[in-house]
């Protein structure tokens, strides 16, 4: 099995990103979501670092008349900071993933993510709970593309049709079956349990 981390395991309050950033360049928050999400690809395939996305994003506003060219250090630890204090695991899933362990289950991560964010969850040992871990930022590749979820079938040494991914997007689950992979669309920690248990990966407690 492999898991998406994001909006499954992990949850923290990314709008305050768009809060400090709407201060920082003096632009509203479409104008900065706009380019964050432009951006954001190459962020998470490791592409740009912190202080090349913030500066891009600044360049970007400034040449469309909007905002102003903040100082980038001001900027760099954003994604750090907020996702340190804010960080919240759900310890019930990492039970979930003991459990399909413990049933001869091989269970790895795959992940869209940024380096600053993988660094930390790295910290607190959270990693140590899947093998493989296919990070987008260290493999220079990202959901949905077709390439990442070969690499994790690949890495994990089990054939795609065999591979059943977890996510929480219902674009990246089609992306993973169109690849040959089965797929769940994560919406709840029940959910997903009573998933796993009419696939006959679990057990009914």
């Amino acid at each position: 099995m492999l898991f998406d981390i994001g909006g499954v395991f992990v949850e923290a309050e990314l709008d305050r990103y768009v809060q400090l950033g709407c201060a920082a360049f003096q632009t509203n928050p479409n104008s900065l979501r706009r380019e964050i999400a432009y951006k954001l690809p190459d962020f998470e395939m490791g592409k740009l670092d912190s202080e090349g996305f913030w500066r891009e994003i600044g360049e970007s506003l400034w040449q469309s008349g909007e905002g102003c060219r903040s100082i980038v250090n001001n900027c760099a630890d954003f994604w750090k900071n907020i996702f340190r204090a804010t960080l919240t695991i759900d310890e019930r899933l990492l039970q979930v993933t003991d459990e399909l362990r413990s049933n001869g289950c091989a269970v790895g991560a795959l992940s869209n993510t940024i380096a600053e964010h993988a660094d930390i969850l790295e910290e607190v040992g959270f990693y140590k709970h899947f093998d493989p871990c296919i990070l987008s930022c260290r493999v220079g590749m990202r959901k949905p593309q077709a390439e990442i979820f070969k690499l994790a079938a690949q890495v994990a040494g089990v054939p795609l049709k065999q591979c059943l991914f977890v996510d929480d997007q219902s674009g990246n689950i089609k992306a993973a079956k169109s690849a040959g992979m089965d797929g769940l669309v994560f919406t709840s920690a029940e959910q997903l349990y009573k998933d796993l248990v009419r696939k006959k990966l679990l057990h009914v407690n």
